[in-house]
């Protein structure tokens, strides 16, 4: 179960990126989706 349904949709696979705070909960705890939640959690790539 998701912490922060409000920010991350788990169902989509999408991040609410104005609401995103970067924790990062998402890469740690979707590992099968890791990279796209990364890739969204931080979209300046670093």
């Amino acid at each position: 179960v998701c912490p922060y349904p409000e920010i991350i949709d788990l169902e989509h696979k999408k991040i609410n990126t104005k609401e995103c705070i970067r924790c990062m909960v998402c890469k740690e705890n979707c590992p099968e989706n890791a990279i796209i939640m990364r890739a969204l959690s931080n979209p300046e790539g670093k």
